[in-house]
């Protein structure tokens, strides 16, 4: 099992505690049939934090309290898991990956159409990575800065639950993307 977090940093290097995990993903990989499954932990899912302290909170809160490790810690007692592993990301490396593979082909919808084009403005703010906005519903083509922003919609549907569909379609469709990439392709995104 690995633990995947994305961090809510406004910094583009700072990846240390202190920073809420406001995407939490759990990936299990079947390596005899090389299937994978991402199952999503609610950022606002109340859970014992494993600090010692007996705090019940949301379990973003774990990983700035501390880092990847007490969030670990946090998932594998709350949730009976053996989590060894994880991969931890900004919004700027999942803007730099998605762009590497050269974007993902997503479905807009008019809910979705509302809201995207703020949040990629607030993306370009934070990472310092231009893009048009989205102009259209439908099937669209997303760079790096219009997934990752697609990717963080929360205000409609279902809220954290629609919200946390889009993170796993987000990774989905990029693993699927780097399958069929080019080993240079897939050295300089896992940098």
């Amino acid at each position: 099992l690995i633990a995947i977090f994305g961090i809510d940093s406004r910094s583009n290097t700072d990846m240390r505690e202190g920073k809420r995990s406001d995407c939490i993903m759990i990936a299990s990989i079947n390596k005899s049939t090389k299937e994978m499954k991402i199952v999503s932990v609610y950022r606002d899912s109340f859970l014992q934090i494993q600090d010692g302290s007996g705090l019940i909170t949301k379990v973003n809160a774990a990983y700035a309290f501390g880092g990847p490790k007490l969030a670990i810690q946090t998932l594998n007692a709350n949730l009976d898991l053996k989590i060894t592993d994880y991969v931890a990301v900004n919004f700027l490396a999942l803007t730099k990956a998605i762009d590497l593979i050269g974007g993902i082909t997503v479905d807009i919808s008019e809910g979705e159409l509302a809201v995207i084009n703020s949040g990629i403005t607030e993306q370009i703010n934070i990472t310092g990575i231009y893009s048009d906005g989205v102009f259209s519903t439908g099937e669209q083509l997303l760079n790096g800065t219009q997934a990752t922003a697609y990717a963080r919609i929360r205000s409609t549907d279902q809220g954290d639950i629609t919200r946390t569909e889009r993170q796993r379609e987000v990774i989905s469709k990029m693993l699927a993307k780097a399958k069929t990439s080019d080993l240079q392709t897939l050295d300089s995104m896992l940098d």
